[in-house]
């Protein structure tokens, strides 16, 4: 694996953690070449996301191990999705359809949990848009599956570290000694879902003031979903409606999820 240093490219979950533009040595392929502290995420992890093999869930077709780092050789993108928001992308059909982003981020969220694989971490800077195929076809892949976890594991909890981003966490995120769980994927989901089908909304707040979101959230405030949001899709006012409650057991499953999505856009 090569890497040119000079050509910072983004920055990973972690501010300090940069991805870099590089080639697979041995194919030529460009790849995003994140460095990781082995101390967060060690080479057994990267082997587990390299196995990884589905069309919505970004590719690792690579893993390196220098000294304290870990050197990942992903699947290099176009955008976040906030980035395509922001450019009018689904407006100016240069991405798949809305119906088709929430399709395909459902799917790669139910393959990590048919996995017993917990993101952690799902909010729009980390769905990416893949760069147009030969047939001119991108697809949204989920991204920085860094932090997720096989689950049940109580030493991955919220009293280690707070995991994931203020304003795509569920209130539960901050209780400790917490376990990581499907629920807490869906949660983060239900935001995801709202925030692309009523235009870079949030149900919490001013997506523009994410630590207010959190706080309502935490404060056990109900989502505010405006039925005038649903005019197109009606039938996902409740469903986005229960995937952010703030009881878990009140969440559906992500089977559920993927049901009414494929019912409701097929």
């Amino acid at each position: 694996m090569k890497v040119d240093d000079s050509l910072l490219i983004g920055k990973g979950i972690l501010k300090r953690t940069p991805v870099y533009h590089g080639k697979l040595t041995k194919t030529g392929q460009h790849v995003a070449v994140k460095k990781m502290f082995s101390g967060i995420f060690d080479y057994k992890k990267a082997l587990d996301l390299k196995a990884l093999k589905h069309p919505n869930i970004i590719r690792c077709f690579a893993v390196e191990e220098k000294g304290d780092f870990l050197y990942l050789a992903l699947e290099l993108c176009d955008k976040t999705l906030v980035d395509s928001i922001e450019k009018g992308d689904f407006l100016n059909k240069v991405v798949p359809s809305r119906q088709d982003c929430l399709l395909q981020v459902t799917e790669a969220v139910e393959y990590l949990h048919n996995k017993r694989v917990c993101h952690g971490d799902i909010k729009p800077a980390n769905i990416l848009v893949t760069f147009a195929d030969g047939a001119g076809i991108r697809r949204f892949v989920l991204a920085d599956i860094n932090i997720s976890k096989k689950e049940p594991d109580k030493t991955f909890s919220s009293k280690n570290r707070v995991i994931g981003d203020i304003g795509w966490l569920p209130k539960e995120s901050y209780q400790p000694y917490l376990e990581v769980d499907p629920s807490w994927d869906i949660f983060s989901l239900g935001c995801v879902f709202y925030y692309v089908l009523v235009n870079m909304k949030h149900p919490f707040g001013d997506a523009n003031n994410l630590e207010e979101c959190q706080k309502n959230i935490q404060c056990g405030k109900v989502a505010v979903l405006k039925a005038e949001d649903f005019v197109k899709f009606s039938n996902l006012k409740s469903l986005i409606s229960s995937m952010v409650d703030h009881s878990p057991d009140k969440r559906p499953c992500i089977g559920k999820v993927h049901e009414i999505i494929m019912r409701v856009f097929t």
